[in-house]
């Protein structure tokens, strides 16, 4: 996986922390969690599994979410997309241990804006034509023992012929939409 995949999925996720943040209270799009509680966990992936492996240290759980206020998740969510950023450094490819975590910040994305999709503060978060390429291959290559499981991803979900490419894709995911 290249670190442009991985920058552009920490925009992805920073735009929609910084979108949700007055409405970290309501449901989101993952069915067990709000606003919130979806970027507690986020932040608990990242720090876990890519920062850690950045770190070349053994890797946490990616299954949980961080011990901390609500209120306090968009911060803790900026400190370690920054700690990210950071290790990184000059990089320019990972190994594939870093696509789990960079698509579970990516279906999660898509779950703080639909928070906010079901509650009429924002239209449908549409992934870009290279995110939705990039999810397409993992969905390709992805053992459904791994996607499949408690605590990760349910089962596949209805949707219309007519949907779009990202609403097929998240109902791969186990999402349903409101739109």
């Amino acid at each position: 996986m290249d670190t442009a995949r991985l920058f552009s999925t920490l925009e992805l996720f920073s735009a929609e922390v910084d979108r949700a943040e007055e409405h970290l209270a309501l449901q989101s799009g993952c069915s067990d969690w709000t606003i919130g509680q979806v970027i507690r966990h986020v932040v608990h992936v990242q720090r876990e599994i890519t920062l850690s492996l950045l770190r070349d240290e053994e890797p946490g759980r990616m299954l949980g979410m961080l011990d901390i206020p609500d209120d306090a998740a968009p911060e803790a969510w900026r400190a370690v997309a920054a700690g990210i950023r950071t290790v990184v450094g000059e990089r320019q490819e990972l190994t594939d241990r870093f696509v789990l975590p960079t698509f579970d910040a990516t279906v999660h994305a898509w779950d703080l804006r639909a928070g906010l999709v079901a509650a009429d503060l924002a239209e449908p978060l549409e992934f870009d034509s290279r995110t939705l390429t990039w999810l397409e291959a993992f969905k390709k290559h992805a053992p459904e023992e791994l996607i499949r499981r408690p605590g990760m991803f349910g089962p596949e979900q209805p949707t219309l012929s007519a949907a779009s490419p990202t609403t097929k894709f998240m109902a791969w995911a186990g999402r349903t939409s409101s739109n």
